[in-house]
């Protein structure tokens, strides 16, 4: 054999070698236990997970609670609906569960469906609100509210917002309602993307109205004022508003 092929077949065997090594590799991550692998293993306390898995098992989760839902007329057939939706999980959240307002007429026949996604964050309550539910000469007397999908709950990151409301008024200008506020950032991060809910109770506690404003950005240790309109009147007098931020991103 001339020294040439001697060396060819070293090159040929050290490929085929390091190919073997990869191989071998490959299948010890392949039997490597995993949170997605279908399986108990590791020290998770279900089929992929609680233990390491960021995953929390069904079983170790309360389950979300639905206070109450409305629904609110805007004019002329236009609607909001709001659910009032309680996370009792201390360190749990879980994110994009996907949701469905129903909407009967006085005869119980369904006329119209709003479905959604939205995040639970850990010990909070988190209005869902849908706006501008166009029903046309279709009036509904009752609406429901409901979760599509059972939540994912996993490890909360522990970050929450905390944006706080005060100096709030509420004030009646040629039949339009106008609630002011202001929103307060006493945290060092910027924050952007915010979305937030008003929702105004009579004395009875019962909500006779909700609505929707958004805030693009609100620098660190800052106050931007907010505003919320009803092209009406209230009929009952407001003894209680809650000004909840539902949406919003933090920039470190």
């Amino acid at each position: 054999m001339f020294w040439s092929e001697k060396k060819k077949m070293q090159y040929i065997v050290v490929f085929i070698l390091i190919i073997i090594f990869f191989l071998f590799v490959f299948v010890i991550n392949l039997q490597k236990p995993t949170c997605n692998d279908g399986k108990q293993n590791q020290n998770e306390e279900g089929i992929d997970c609680g233990g390491v898995c960021e995953r929390i098992c069904s079983f170790s989760a309360e389950d979300v609670v639905v206070r109450w839902n409305r629904m609110f007329l805007v004019k002329n057939g236009i609607y909001n609906a709001v659910a009032y939706v309680e996370n009792p999980n201390i360190s749990f959240q879980a994110l994009n569960m996907s949701y469905v307002f129903k909407f009967y007429d006085e005869n119980g026949i369904l006329i119209y469906e709003r479905k959604g996604k939205t995040n639970i964050p850990a010990q909070r309550v988190v209005p869902v609100f849908e706006e501008t539910i166009q029903m046309g000469n279709r009036i509904p007397k009752r609406t429901t509210f409901e979760f599509a999908s059972k939540p994912v709950w996993e490890k909360s990151a522990g970050e929450i917002s905390e944006l706080k409301t005060e100096n709030m008024s509420i004030r009646n200008e040629n039949g339009i309602t106008k609630l002011e506020a202001s929103l307060q950032n006493p945290t060092l991060n910027k924050i952007q993307n915010i979305k937030i809910i008003a929702i105004l109770f009579d004395v009875e506690g019962n909500a006779i109205n909700s609505s929707k404003t958004a805030l693009d950005l609100i620098e660190k240790d800052s106050t931007e004022k907010i505003v919320f309109t009803w092209p009406f009147e209230f009929a009952d007098s407001v003894a209680k508003i809650e000004i909840i931020p539902t949406e919003y991103t933090v920039l470190k």
